[in-house]
């Protein structure tokens, strides 16, 4: 094993290549991935790098040191106090900790210690720079070192993401923390040829974009705040001021107003925005020298632009949307961009050691669903369904044969009526639900672990039909999913060797795979009956923006109930017939009529989505025939309870939307259930005439596959999606008059997300050691009544006399699964201006602030482990 090392100017990136997949290495005390590849040096000479060096740079500048990757081969060296370091010094002490970081993850998984390396450098490094580069590795532990250059690193990865053919010029346009790279390479079988001379601009990066919006507040700021810029302890000011310009601009990346609220002391706050706009002009004569590079690289090549087949974008900085913009507008070409940009480096010299280019790897789109699963993939413009063994759609069914065989899909659904005992169904109705095991062939599974032998058999299809190779994949859940089920269909994807890029709600796909007019505004309710769950969702589409304002639904409604009230009817029919209780029959016998009934109760539905009238014989049942008739009429009378509640729910929903039946443009039927004519006359009667597509089954599928190539490469499918939780999360609180607990919602029902959010709460009584609290999911004023998640123990210590504030802080990330924190905060002045800043919002936390806090060590946290099947 190998590790592969974008050693950047202000940010480091390693990754390794595990089970075939390139995998980021986590940096210490921060979120991500990324590592500041910073330096500092205590009095008592201890060396701290990384995010623990960032934390001491407040506290003294003097020993402290970034962006020497700049300076490398430099004869002069930096001075820490009494310290002096040479630059390849530091790039050692940087490799060092990247190198103990991954050897975290190598030897938890049986490897020893790693020894060889291949370390990105630019293009244009003299082989001087390379021999030190290869001198700080050997320093760092290193013994087999190899170097590669850093557009070919991007490439290779790339290639796993997007077509890349022999022959194709492609121009990588890497804008990083401090310097831009753009080189211009053809790829030539299994290598690539540089065609001129990299360019570059050594100054020009994110930094440089931080410096404008710096330069920008500064002349825009409150006297107060421009006083303390100007003070002899300015470099303090100015290093927290940095971090708010920095943020300002992550934030602008995603949205087109940015806000922040800088503190000036005294518990006073100074808020400050930016608009997009505004930054796209502050930015665009740096961006535009980036253009004028990658314009001078074609014409020195010989070329012209039309020339060039694709144009890959690198570097953290390169998210910048006007980056994107500027280079389709210059240039007429559209750039690619990856998910994570500022990882493609490192992530391509994981792979690099593959025996060939990797072949492009495509995303899919599964729709795990409790009867039936399907996959679909998009590409070449447009979506299609792949086939598992000749079908469109897949039996959600896992068997186990007496010599320890697994059949899944059809196979595995024909032993239903052979033996049902080691076959399994439905188990999606399951998940989430940590006490529920299934006993097959003699072993012991959980729902996690059938749906993930599920997942694995369709993506094995998918790879030997098509001889792709498939890695990343969207997978759809109901949008009525708890987060503990959420995060059970995404475990099971990761055991069947996916990685998981997000689980998508099913209404959200559908809306996106029906390919309606997106440009016009128009709400859309998505009605989504499948064999085992309900969805319904309200959703707002506009110039490709797909927002979701209310969600609803049963996670334990479906055709499967259909099935099981012709089964019920049928059963009493027999039993009156023969005395014989099928329902409640225990033997092997009695399993498997049962089984064969609920098989005739599942074609007689079908039959009846056409026919007036239905036949359920079986010649021999317990010894006996059944040979009964159903008609339609009487169908659509054991069905009624079930349709009532979906008509509940889409009530349930428009209110919480504040809307009318009126309000609603189109309704959308989705799943299976759907072709039943009682739904559709239904819906028609409760909202309007429903829109109907002839592939029902497969609608789910094709929005996942959509979603997949969207997060993969975004400018290959132009959609934007906002989604909302179906749940209220939040912590139990006592009420100090009625001296009772109360629930406190943080997250309330249908609120958007990915989201954070916290609040901010003190300590009952005096000199209190232990601040309980319990995460609850629900919509009941008493705690109890909901459901309870987990539950965590936050020490005070040392106790105080006095109130001690604390904050909980709740993360639902993109796939709707929660992280939760408790935050025991400092008193005195640190904590001032989050506290003012609660009582002006209502006890929610300013969140910046606080993380300030954790990040420097002045803030304790507690994370819970969020329990599941509760």
């Amino acid at each position: 094993m190998y590790l592969g090392i974008d050693f950047g100017t202000c940010y480091s990136s390693a990754a390794l290549l595990l089970e075939g997949v390139p995998t980021p290495i986590p940096a210490p005390l921060t979120p991500g991935y990324a590592l500041p590849s910073s330096v500092f040096i205590t009095e008592q000479g201890e060396i701290l790098v990384g995010q623990a060096a960032e934390n001491k740079r407040q506290k003294n500048p003097q020993r402290y040191r970034r962006e020497f990757k700049r300076d490398l081969g430099s004869p002069d060296p930096y001075t820490f106090g009494n310290t002096f370091m040479l630059p390849e010094e530091l790039v050692t002490e940087v490799l060092k900790k990247l190198k103990g970081e991954a050897e975290k993850v190598s030897q938890a998984r049986g490897e020893k210690s790693l020894t060889d390396v291949l370390i990105t450098v630019p293009a244009t490094y003299s082989s001087y720079k390379r021999n030190l580069m290869q001198e700080a590795a050997k320093k760092a532990g290193f013994r087999k070192i190899e170097l590669l250059e850093e557009p070919v690193a991007a490439a290779i990865y790339y290639s796993r993401h997007a077509q890349i053919n022999d022959g194709d010029i492609i121009l990588v346009y890497d804008l990083g923390g401090g310097t831009f790279d753009a080189t211009l390479m053809q790829r030539q079988e299994d290598k690539y040829q540089f065609l001129g001379m990299p360019k570059g601009l050594a100054n020009c990066g994110g930094k440089d974009c931080d410096c404008l919006i710096y330069q920008h507040l500064k002349s825009n700021c409150s006297e107060n705040l421009s006083q303390q810029l100007e003070s002899k302890d300015a470099w303090r000011v100015k290093a927290m001021v940095g971090d708010y310009c920095r943020d300002l601009k992550h934030q602008l990346s995603e949205q087109l107003k940015a806000s922040v609220y800088i503190p000036l002391g005294g518990g006073d706050l100074e808020s400050f925005e930016l608009t997009r706009d505004i930054f796209n002009k502050m930015i665009s004569p740096l961006i535009e020298e980036t253009l004028d590079c990658c314009d001078q690289l074609v014409r020195s090549a010989g070329l012209n632009w039309e020339k060039i087949n694709q144009v890959l974008l690198v570097g953290g900085s390169s998210r910048i949307p006007y980056v994107k913009d500027a280079i389709k507008q210059k240039f007429r070409v559209m750039p690619l961009l990856v998910d994570t940009p500022e990882l493609a480096v490192c992530l391509g010299a994981a792979m690099y050691k593959q025996n060939s280019l990797p072949i492009t790897a495509y995303a899919i789109g599964i729709d795990l669903g409790t009867t039936n699963s399907v996959v679909s993939l998009f590409r070449r413009g447009k979506v299609e369904t792949l086939t598992v063994e000749g079908r469109s759609t897949m039996p959600s069914v896992v068997s186990f044969r007496p010599d320890q065989t697994v059949l899944v899909g059809q196979a595995a659904k024909a032993r239903l009526l052979i033996d049902p005992e080691n076959t399994i169904s439905s188990v999606k109705r399951f998940m989430g639900n940590h006490h529920q095991t299934y006993r097959l062939g003699g072993k012991s599974f959980t729902p996690i672990e059938i749906s993930s032998l599920l997942l694995k058999h369709l993506v094995e299809n998918v790879k030997k039909t098509l001889k792709i190779e498939v890695h990343d994949a969207v997978i759809t859940v109901p949008a009525y999913f708890t987060e503990s089920q959420r995060e059970d269909t995404k475990k099971a994807g990761e055991q069947a060797g996916l990685n998981v890029l997000r689980l998508e709600n099913e209404p959200t796909a559908a809306a996106i795979a029906y390919g309606l007019d997106r440009e016009k505004k128009q709400r859309l309710m998505v009605y989504d009956l499948g064999g085992g769950t309900f969805d319904v969702s309200i959703l707002e589409v506009q110039n490709n923006r797909f927002t979701v304002k209310a969600v609803g639904g049963d996670t334990h409604l479906g055709g499967d109930d259909f099935d099981e009230s012709i089964v019920s009817w049928a059963s009493q029919k027999f039993q009156n017939q023969t005395g014989i209780d099928l329902m409640n029959d225990q033997s092997f016998t009695g399993k498997i009529a049962r089984q064969r009934l609920k098989e005739a109760a599942e074609n007689a539905k079908i039959e009846l989505s056409q026919a007036n009238t239905a036949a359920l014989v079986l010649p021999d049942c317990c010894g006996y025939p059944l040979e009964l008739e159903l008609s339609l009429s009487e169908y659509n009378q054991l069905i009624a309870p079930f349709l009532q509640r979906t008509v509940d729910c889409m009530r349930s929903v428009l209110g919480d939307a504040q809307l009318t039946p009126e309000d609603i443009d189109r309704v959308i039927l989705v799943g299976g259930s759907t072709k039943n004519r009682a739904v559709r006359e239904i819906v028609a009667r409760e909202i309007k005439e429903p829109y109907v597509s002839e592939r029902v089954d497969e609608v789910v599928s094709h929005g996942a596959a959509i979603v997949a190539a969207n997060l993969l490469l975004p400018d290959t499918v132009d959609i934007e999606i906002t989604n909302v939780t179906g749940h209220s999360l939040g912590i139990d609180m006592r009420d100090p008059e009625k001296n009772e607990l109360f629930f406190n919602p943080i997250i309330p029902r249908q609120t958007t997300y990915p989201c954070r959010r916290g609040r901010l709460g003190y300590t009952v009584y005096p000199r209190q050691e232990l601040v309980n609290m319990r995460v609850f999911r629900g919509e009941n004023y008493y705690p109890d009544k909901n459901t309870l998640l987990g539950e965590i123990s936050l020490p005070i210590s040392p106790p105080k006399s006095e109130e001690v504030p604390v904050g909980a802080i709740f993360e639902l990330d993109a796939d709707g699964i929660i992280h939760f924190t408790a935050v025991h905060l400092p008193l005195g002045q640190d904590s001032e201006a989050i506290i003012q800043y609660a009582r002006e919002h209502e006890g929610m936390l300013d969140l910046i602030r606080v993380d300030q806090l954790i990040n420097c060590g002045k803030a304790q946290t507690e994370q819970v482990k969020i329990k599941s099947g509760l």
